[in-house]
């Protein structure tokens, strides 16, 4: 293991309690670091109704200025966030960014003035990661170019999105795949008197509970394939007392709690808005639904799966390539084919000895990929010097 830091800024754009896999992630390793007693601060953008400093996990939190929505507020977050880098030069060392979006080209600027070493995180799946979407526009080329110009290292959770970088101007950075990794301890079976106890707690009814959570916007496809999944939930689920809750929230929520009551799901779907225990609700359900259009590698995939949930999932290539096997240790299924959604579906409703073992095999897989064996990676990481 390497020498551990003097100090990390994890920089991002969102945070707890802004729910999205990215997000979540960025919570997860801050607070695995700040156990290990390595000094980090996470800096993100100031969101109406959060405190502009807090301790979230033991971690101090502050939250920059970024007024407006759009590129303008991310030009002027990017602005604040290299100023807090120039300003608290003498507390850090290493610089660590989630996504590669506008705060990433502050952050490389920083490191290569004032000699910080700068890991950025790249986010998507294969096909369509920043990189190669960054490709198709102007701005974005622009913005890679930036990026190659300043030399950070870029890290990605599986090798297509790393395999990306050909062609793009960042192929010569330091470049090194970093698996995501669960808190095995936090994220755990439930026996069967704690999930009843949790069910009490949440006021959750008896029945199957099918628990999604992601931010509900068109990032990923989710408002669509959450749209396609209500149409066969409504035709699958109702009359076996199955409830569909759905954690999280955005601009495609409205729509969807609009699409729920023209199809008579009042009863049989649950928005459970933005949630800081979703540990609770993962142990609380009895599977989860992942409806994503592209994957790198999905912190609630493994979230859900070290609870032991069966999980059922878009056929898409983080996903299917890296962590669910059909019939082995969860459920796929293609967007756009409803009848094979339904039947997955009515499978995971009416076979509760497959579920189970589906579970089981779920937990067996997410032990492979500990938040312990990420955190040493990010520690080696950390300990290299800075790109010449």
């Amino acid at each position: 293991m390497s020498a551990a830091p003097k100090g990390v800024v994890m920089l991002t754009a969102n945070y707890h309690p802004y729910i999205g896999g990215a997000e979540g992630k960025a919570r997860s390793v801050a607070q695995a670091r700040a156990a290990r007693d390595i000094p980090v601060r996470v800096v993100t953008r100031a969101l109406a109704g959060l405190a502009a400093e807090e301790d979230i996990d033991g971690v101090p939190v502050l939250r920059l200025a970024a007024w407006g929505a759009g590129p303008a507020g991310a030009a002027i977050f990017a602005v604040a966030s290299f100023l807090y880098l120039a300003r608290r030069r003498a507390d850090y060392d290493v610089v660590h960014v989630h996504l590669a979006s506008s705060p990433a080209l502050a952050a490389a600027l920083a490191g290569r003035l004032f000699g910080k070493r700068v890991l950025v995180k790249l986010g998507g799946g294969k096909g369509v990661g920043e990189v190669a979407l960054s490709r198709k526009t102007a701005l974005g080329r622009l913005k890679l170019k930036a990026l190659g110009a300043l030399r950070p290292t870029l890290a990605a959770v599986n090798g297509d999105i790393l395999a990306e970088l050909a062609g793009s101007g960042l192929e010569d950075l330091p470049a090194f795949v970093v698996p995501n990794g669960v808190d095995l301890g936090r994220f755990a079976p439930a026996a069967n008197e704690q999930k009843r106890e949790l069910r009490r707690r949440l006021d959750w009814p008896e029945g199957f509970a099918l628990l999604s959570a992601s931010r509900l916007t068109q990032d990923k496809g989710v408002g669509d394939l959450l749209r396609e999944f209500l149409g066969v939930w409504a035709a699958a689920a109702p009359g076996k007392s199955a409830r569909l809750y759905i954690a999280g929230t955005g601009p495609e929520e409205a729509s969807l709690r609009a699409l729920a009551l023209r199809t008579g799901l009042e009863k049989s779907v649950v928005f459970l808005g933005a949630r800081r225990d979703l540990d609770a609700l993962y142990r609380a359900a009895d599977a989860f639904l992942l409806p994503t259009a592209s994957e790198g590698l999905s912190n609630s995939l493994l979230e859900a799966m070290a609870c032991a949930l069966p999980v059922l999932a878009t056929r898409v290539s983080g996903t299917k390539d890296v962590m669910v096997q059909d019939g082995e240790n969860g459920l796929l299924y293609e967007p756009g084919r409803p009848e094979e959604i339904k039947k997955q579906l009515e499978r995971l409703l009416g076979e509760p000895d497959l579920a189970a073992r589906l579970g089981r095999a779920a937990r067996a897989t997410a032990e492979r990929f500990s938040l312990d064996r990420t955190v040493e990676r990010w520690l080696e990481l950390y300990g290299e010097p800075p790109a010449p």
